[in-house]
């Protein structure tokens, strides 16, 4: 019976102890209220206009339309610090930004991390340029500015940067996280996302697949996209929003067929593609599209051995009856295309006589060898032809 009794009173003493090293552990975590505003620079501000409920910007954007429901300008700016005073205090070295759809002092299970990794210690420096990538941010990765600066009355420590794109209109607040603990710092500010539209690739040839997509719009609604400033001018086609106000939608660009006579950097013209409400008619956003005008990007004769065309680059080349090419009889030509129509061949003739064909690749570029046929001596025109 005595052994027995020792037995648990050792187990008991066990116990306590463990308890109480379970409670010596410190729980701290980021806390406080950032202010949410807008500066005149990203790179260099030296102004700033503080919000007092809230910011009004596009997904995916850094641009700030509204402050406080009345119009504004600059660049969303999160300030942790105003002259000694700290609107943030850390206890990590790093801090995340997460946004979120409540203001609670914690992560919530649908908060969204959209950029990690910055350090508390360059807030102390002047303003350098960060780059982060998250596939919630436009194109992936976004530009952020982070340090001090003064407006000639305060100085403000401040991370400059966009919001996420792929997001809804329910999402308003600004989390700063820099731990594992439960706190953190919430703006005191909610942030107003307004609807934004995104077209991939923004650049390439005629003809290119393109790929529209918006987000933060009203949902299950009738959407009209235009190449005109017109609601029903142009269409390329309808897309209805999905029940969180986003859509995608897939076309070819149109092909402006657009034509040039000279050496050098490759022209280009722009096309606008404008979103609207169908029922309203009202304007909701616009992208555009750099289309480049199809060019020559080399051009030689393996035999003669004359090199009318070196390849530099995709944005340097030759336009339309702009080259003259030395060969043999029975030559072989080399012959490279940037900014061709992909939906279509590019095909060659001399003298009605057909050289060949090549199919451009999804960005418009071609390398195609052809074969000389027996020409009479002196000039021939070669003809080229692209959907």
């Amino acid at each position: 019976m005595n052994v027995v009794s020792r037995k648990a009173y050792t187990l008991l003493i066990l116990t306590i102890l463990a308890l109480g090293l379970l409670t010596t552990v410190p729980i701290q975590a980021s806390t406080g209220h950032p202010v949410l505003g807008a500066v005149n620079s990203r790179t260099s501000p030296n102004a700033i206009v503080l919000a007092g409920s809230n910011v009004s910007l596009k997904a995916g954007s850094d641009e700030v339309s509204k402050i406080d429901g009345s119009t504004a300008s600059g660049y969303l700016a999160i300030v942790f610090a105003v002259d000694t005073t700290n609107l943030v205090t850390f206890s990590g070295s790093q801090f995340d930004l997460y946004i979120s759809k409540d203001g609670y002092s914690a992560i919530s299970p649908d908060d969204k991390k959209y950029a990690s990794g910055f350090l508390v210690s360059d807030l102390n420096g002047d303003i350098k340029k960060v780059t982060k990538s998250n596939p919630l941010l436009k194109g992936g990765e976004a530009d952020f500015y982070i340090g001090k600066f003064s407006d000639g009355t305060h100085e403000y420590k401040v991370l400059i940067g966009p919001i996420p794109f792929d997001i809804t209109p329910d999402y308003k607040y600004i989390k700063i996280f820099d731990g594992t603990a439960t706190a953190v710092a919430v703006s005191a500010q909610v942030v107003e996302i307004l609807p934004a539209i995104e077209l991939t690739p923004a650049e390439g040839p005629a003809g290119a697949l393109v790929t529209l997509k918006g987000v933060a719009l009203e949902p299950n609604a009738l959407l009209n996209i235009t190449y005109e400033n017109d609601p029903n001018t142009d269409v390329i086609g309808q897309v209805w929003t999905d029940s969180y106000g986003k859509f995608t939608y897939s076309w070819y660009i149109k092909d402006l067929k657009s034509d040039w006579t000279w050496s050098g950097t490759i022209p280009y013209d722009t096309i606008n593609v404008y979103v609207w409400y169908n029922e309203t008619g009202d304007f909701i956003d616009y992208v555009t599209y750099t289309e480049y005008y199809r060019a020559f990007v080399q051009l030689k004769s393996l035999k003669y051995g004359d090199v009318e065309l070196s390849f530099s680059d995709l944005y340097t080349g030759a336009g339309n009856e702009t080259l003259t090419l030395e060969v043999y009889v029975f030559d072989k030509v080399v012959v490279a295309g940037a900014w061709w129509n992909p939906t279509g061949a590019v095909s060659f003739s001399v003298d009605d006589k057909p050289l060949g064909s090549v199919t451009p690749n999804a960005t418009g570029f071609f390398n195609v060898t052809l074969d000389i046929p027996e020409l009479t001596v002196g000039e021939h025109t070669v003809k080229v032809t692209n959907a």
